[in-house]
């Protein structure tokens, strides 16, 4: 009897035993679960987090991005502008100075008018002394003169005559006469066309002249100053 008791007291105390590990490895595993799902929701959470700030830099980032853009556009059209405004300033000086320059050449450089002194007009031969005077400001040298006797009211486009090399210095102001400088023994071609060469500080130039021959008392002749049409002028 007492031992049959015992018997049954131990199977029961046995079962409650394995019932009440059963149910505590239960609840240890809904536990284990629950931790298991916290763990998850808690990395999602920040995965979530970290996603929403990694968007937000972005975001901050493409912002600033774009205002150094604009900025740098602002930037790059403001240096056009000054560039373009200092080739303005530039070129307008430039004019300024070459403008300046041209009137101080026109000024000073040396410049020879032609007149006649004296003129011979015979049957067979004219003859005219030319004056040359350098109104200039700078000195220059007379080097040849060149001429064509013609009939023609205007200017003739044909080879001059040239006269022999020269070298007659004028000084600013000065004047001096070729004797003999032009002369024409036939025909009766009263009109004479031609230049006189000469060079100053910058170069070669040149001054044209027209006469017109008319015979007077004595063997002595006048010319008149003309201006045929077509006349270049002084260079």
């Amino acid at each position: 009897m007492g031992r049959g008791f015992l018997t049954v007291a131990a199977c029961a105390a046995l079962a409650l035993t394995a019932f009440g590990a059963g149910v505590f490895l239960d609840e240890l595993l809904l536990e284990n679960d629950v931790r298991s799902v916290g763990t998850e929701l808690a990395d999602t959470d920040r995965l979530e987090r970290e996603n929403l700030a990694a968007q937000q830099m972005t975001a901050f980032w493409t912002r600033n991005m774009g205002i150094a853009a604009i900025v740098g556009i602002v930037l790059s059209a403001a240096g056009i502008f000054l560039v373009y405004r200092t080739w303005q300033a530039t070129r307008t000086a430039a004019a300024v100075s070459r403008n300046t320059y041209d009137a101080f050449i026109t000024v000073e450089r040396a410049k020879i008018v032609v007149s006649v002194h004296d003129a011979i007009f015979q049957s067979q031969q004219k003859a005219l002394d030319l004056r040359v005077t350098n109104i200039g400001k700078s000195h220059c040298t007379v080097s040849l003169v060149g001429y064509l006797w013609n009939d023609s009211r205007d200017w003739i486009q044909k080879s001059v005559v040239l006269g022999k090399e020269r070298s007659l210095f004028l000084g600013a102001g000065q004047s001096e006469v070729i004797k003999g400088a032009l002369v024409h023994v036939t025909g009766k071609k009263e009109r004479v066309h031609g230049f006189v060469r000469y060079n100053d500080i910058l170069g070669e130039r040149r001054s044209f002249f027209a006469f017109e021959v008319s015979a007077g008392l004595t063997g002595a002749a006048n010319a008149i100053a003309l201006s045929p049409a077509g006349m270049p002028e002084d260079i």
